[in-house]
């Protein structure tokens, strides 16, 4: 199963619960581009007569896995997790939807016993989100707040822009605007403000970020509001650049404060076993 806290597949096979005589157990593991054994987390446990017997010492954290003679009221379970480099898969682009087959092959010395295949399916995180920041309508004070997550995925991304639209009734200027990564540290970008925006015309902003490689980006700003008689104001930004696939990276969120009001109202906007 995809494992969302460490971005790794965790994967279980479980080989001879079937009960066969086995003079040489040798498990190994067909992997797909992209998906490589993590050595640090491998574990080969011994089962008899349905009972742990606990782990078993193995030459290597990886596969082939020997493991010796089995009787047939022996079994062993491999729990291992597998890393995915990005780069390798599809190109380097960037997939919302991702789908992985596994190939568990069981052996006796090199007579092949059974082999079964598994498949994980999974969503990633999007590359581009936008909502009103909670809390983010303040009437009293005039003022919409907006965040901007660009790259949750942590997707390898170059040649970066975001644009955001804002509508007419909204304005800012670049002093409104705070750029960080999710470490809390300071991201440049070249800003650029059409004039509509200052005149709260409805424009573009423009965040050209260069490459960012897999950092996840957020940006957070300020809207001051100038109509009054607005009852919802539709804000749509876009990403462009080089591995973000052949997907549309675009979102559209709306705001919607209480009309005519200078009140202040605070609107809340497993992986199966396998066996063999």
């Amino acid at each position: 199963s995809y494992n969302n806290n460490t971005g790794q597949i965790d994967w279980t096979i479980v080989a001879n619960e079937n009960g066969s005589a086995i003079e040489n157990v040798i498990i190994n593991d067909i992997l797909p581009p992209g998906l490589s054994v993590d050595e640090e987390k491998f574990s080969v446990e011994k089962f008899v007569d349905g009972a742990s017997t606990g782990e078993v010492a193995v030459e290597q954290n990886n596969f082939p896995v020997n493991l010796g003679s089995a009787a047939a009221n022996e079994h062993f379970v491999i729990n291992f997790s597998t890393d995915i480099d990005y780069s390798l898969i599809n190109d380097g682009q960037y997939n919302t939807h991702n789908s992985f087959e596994n190939t568990g092959i069981l052996l006796d010395d090199e007579e092949e016993l059974g082999r079964d295949e598994a498949v994980v399916e999974f969503d990633r995180q999007p590359l581009l989100e936008k909502e009103v920041t909670s809390g983010g309508i303040d009437y009293e004070n005039k003022k919409i707040s907006w965040t901007i997550n660009l790259n949750r995925a942590q997707h390898n991304l170059n040649g970066v822009t975001v644009t955001d639209t804002l509508p007419e009734g909204l304005t800012l200027t670049e002093d409104d605007i705070t750029i960080t990564n999710n470490a809390g540290e300071p991201v440049d970008a070249n800003i650029i403000i059409t004039q509509g925006v200052t005149n709260s015309e409805g424009g573009d902003i423009t965040f050209d970020f260069g490459d960012i490689g897999t950092q996840h980006i957020i940006i957070k700003y300020d809207t001051e509001i100038t109509s009054f008689d607005v009852d919802s104001f539709a804000n749509t930004a876009k990403l462009e650049g080089e591995g973000i696939g052949e997907e549309e990276h675009t979102t559209t969120i709306p705001a919607n404060p209480p009309q005519n009001s200078f009140e202040k109202n605070h609107t809340a906007i497993d992986y199966n076993e396998r066996t063999m």
